[in-house]
């Protein structure tokens, strides 16, 4: 019997956008938006199938240039800055845990930079077929994967 190739796309962030994308049909399976240990929980779920072979990719804004701030130029001030400056941070290190859990538990996954092209939600039905109601971290996490 062939092995179903499946990839999951993860967004991090306090809510972290899910892409179930099975290669083989090219065809989005589900899109979620799940906690930090349910993403956890998610994975290992879809190592542990037959004849599947898994493939997991993350966003990861580590792989960003750090970003200088400037009061001048701020829109909303110091204290938008750090309210920005610690979701930025927060972003950071879920990425950080998750890929630290892919590599020690031996999935085979991929790090990708963050692109500030975002897609809207009808040129993401156009381009996917998808019909659902989506939102940004899932159609993110989707465009992870369905390049593949």
């Amino acid at each position: 019997m062939k092995n179903k190739s499946i990839y999951i796309g993860i967004d991090p962030g306090v809510d972290t956008g899910i892409c179930i994308w099975d290669a083989d049909k090219k065809v989005i399976v589900d899109l979620i938006t799940l906690n930090f240990w349910s993403v956890i929980d998610l994975v290992l779920y879809y190592q542990k199938l037959k004849d599947t072979v898994l493939t997991v990719v993350v966003e990861d804004p580590n792989l960003n240039k750090a970003i200088h701030w400037n009061q001048k130029k701020s829109v909303g001030g110091l204290n938008a800055a750090t309210k920005i400056a610690q979701n930025v941070g927060m972003n950071k290190k879920e990425a950080s845990l998750i890929l630290q859990y892919l590599k020690i538990n031996d999935f085979q996954y991929k790090a990708i930079k963050p692109t500030a092209r975002k897609v809207t939600a009808s040129y993401f039905k156009q381009l996917t077929g998808y019909e659902k109601r989506t939102n940004q971290h899932c159609r993110d996490a989707a465009m992870l994967v369905i390049r593949y």
